[in-house]
């Protein structure tokens, strides 16, 4: 995201990133994605992501995925909050 973080800033102005989780590397290779059948059995799946909790710290670099949650600019003023 910081990579883009100007361009999205300036084509998007009514919109801010509130935050940027990066999340399941391992975990989305083990399953086999979206198209191959699982590549670990089911039992394995709790210690691929007690890894990736241990991970955390080096997640913004191994991540295959984020979870970005926007704000619309001014919504704050508007309910109060």
């Amino acid at each position: 995201m910081e990579r883009d973080k100007e361009l999205f800033a300036r084509e998007f102005p009514q919109w801010r990133v509130k935050y940027v989780k990066p999340d399941m590397p391992f975990s989305y290779l083990a399953s086999g994605g979206m198209t191959l059948r699982s590549l670990a059995p089911r039992f394995a799946f709790g210690a691929v992501r007690k890894v990736e909790k241990w991970l955390e710290p080096w997640m913004r670099h191994l991540a295959m995925f984020a979870l970005i949650v926007l704000e619309r600019s001014g919504d704050n003023e508007q309910t109060g909050m």
